[in-house]
């Protein structure tokens, strides 16, 4: 409980800090390059993967980055199944 307490007023000092202008510099310093593309697919599949119980969800860049070099590899993946597999193929129907 004293921890949940804890998070939620170092929050309060980061919303704070953040509305008063003490982080105008901060994407520049952290993101030098840019913040990197990444795509719908990796977006939703990152947002779906947080364990969200509250209101706010707090996301990283990684977590983007990573989820879409995952959505890439599936990707990759299906692509070589389909050429893969022969001109007219035809999937064995599902038992009932």
């Amino acid at each position: 409980m004293k921890d949940e307490a804890k998070q939620r007023a170092g929050a309060k000092e980061r919303e704070l800090s953040a509305s008063s202008g003490q982080s105008r510099g901060r994407p520049k310093r952290d993101f030098p390059h840019g913040i990197p593309e990444c795509g719908t697919d990796a977006l939703r599949f990152a947002l779906s993967s947080y364990k969200c119980q509250g209101d706010d969800v707090n996301v990283d860049v990684v977590t983007f980055v990573s989820s879409r070099r995952f959505c890439n590899k599936i990707w990759n993946a299906m692509k070589f199944t389909f050429a893969a597999l022969p001109t007219g193929f035809q999937p064995l129907p599902l038992p009932t």
